[in-house]
């Protein structure tokens, strides 16, 4: 249920296998509610995933998160007070295997801690690991990419990342952080629906 990293071998009239690492992530269940917490050395960002406006790209996000894709990856391009933008493997330069999936457009307003996805595809629009936050309102964005979430917590983390030296526009690639800003960790965890009563302590 909660998954994990396992080995798997067998053995057999003397004759042994190799060792298959596998990774069982949780099953993503779409009626639930979900959060995701961003780990910095700044401080922790906490998003409220949107999976009712936005289910493939929470679904995608969720089973990369479980399986460890964002871990180590960098805050690639920051503007102060604006956006920074993570989550992208070439762009930290890693190789990780991600997944590729339909943009959804939404309506929703993007305000301040709006999280949307990085748009990787034009034609057809297409979303993949990368996502941004937005740290101030853009209403002229409302309706061109796929709104992930919402920050509920750390937008002052978020701002102060924003913030720090980069490259700006003087050299390539431009906006990006003079000293690597590494997400450590993106824990998912499931979160009450408005109005349900929370569980007992135990």
């Amino acid at each position: 249920r909660d998954g994990g990293r396992f080995q798997i071998r067998w053995s057999a009239d003397g004759v042994t296998s190799s060792t298959v690492m596998i990774q069982v992530i949780p099953k993503y269940d779409p009626t639930k509610n979900y959060r995701a917490t961003l780990s910095t050395e700044d401080g922790q960002i906490v998003i409220d995933l949107f999976q009712d406006r936005s289910p493939i790209a929470v679904k995608a996000f969720v089973d990369m998160a479980h399986s460890g894709v964002y871990d180590g990856l960098l805050i690639h391009e920051i503007h102060a007070d604006d956006i920074l933008v993570g989550g992208s493997p070439a762009a930290s330069g890693i190789e990780r295997r991600v997944v590729t999936f339909p943009a959804e457009q939404s309506s929703m307003p993007v305000v301040a801690g709006t999280v949307l996805m990085r748009p990787v595809g034009a034609a057809p629009p297409a979303n993949s690991s990368p996502f941004m936050i937005v740290l101030r309102p853009r209403p002229e964005w409302t309706g061109q990419a796929t709104v992930l979430g919402q920050v509920v917590s750390g937008l002052d983390v978020a701002k102060k990342i924003s913030r720090r030296p980069s490259t700006q526009q003087t050299s390539r690639p431009y906006f990006k952080p003079l000293k690597d800003i590494e997400i450590r960790r993106v824990v998912i965890e499931e979160v009450p629906a408005a109005g349900a009563p929370a569980s007992p302590a135990g």
